[in-house]
């Protein structure tokens, strides 16, 4: 990262990918149909534990590491939680 940062070096798809700066590369005509599709999965998500999730991810910013598998846990106790109580309501 230091010659990213130092260099202001641009990252071709495939360097971004390698140091998992992004989760997938497609091609250029194929971004939007993925962007849609990414987002109808997601739209399909249970709201709560979205939720659980980015309140996580803030939560254990600086966090030293034992603390933050501490807060993980909680948060996939109660995640697992909800969606018992989504499984049992249906």
């Amino acid at each position: 990262f230091f010659d990213l940062v130092y260099n202001a070096r641009l990252l071709n798809a495939q360097e971004a990918r390698e140091l998992r700066l992004v989760n997938e590369v497609v091609p250029s005509p194929d971004v939007l149909d993925r962007a849609v599709t990414i987002a109808e999965r997601a739209s399909s998500y249970n709201a709560q534990i979205v939720k659980l999730g980015r309140d996580l991810y803030y939560e254990v910013r600086g966090s030293k590491p034992d603390d933050a598998f501490e807060m993980a846990d909680v948060a996939l106790i109660a995640a697992l939680a909800e969606r018992q109580r989504t499984l049992d309501s249906n």
